[in-house]
């Protein structure tokens, strides 16, 4: 599910990037095997600026970080995951500082 809402919420960054409706890649899933509930449910929070969290974000981070040390462990390459958990280490070392900064 992490791959799919990175991909997803690049995919809709593009698109505005471009000056494309993010409501154009909806409509291309429409049906197709990538049509994935999950994907249309957070990609509508995303294009919608509704960045409300859904799953912990300490718990994804762990979940990539598993999937890393995994991969390693067989020699495997898992770039797309490689930039996932680096991701959410940023957003962990942001909301601690966040948090670090009110108490303060």
């Amino acid at each position: 599910m992490l791959a799919v809402v990175e991909a997803g919420a690049e995919t809709i960054a593009l698109a505005e990037g471009l000056g494309v409706d993010p409501g154009l890649f909806f409509k291309a899933l429409d049906g197709g095997m990538l049509d994935l509930p999950y994907l249309r449910t957070k990609g509508a929070a995303i294009a919608a600026r509704d960045f409300s969290p859904s799953f912990r974000l300490k718990l994804a981070a762990k979940d990539a970080s598993l999937v890393g040390e995994s991969a390693l462990q067989h020699g495997l390459d898992r770039p797309v995951f490689a930039t996932i958990a680096e991701r959410l280490s940023e957003g962990r070392w942001i909301t601690a500082t966040r948090t670090s900064a009110r108490r303060s």
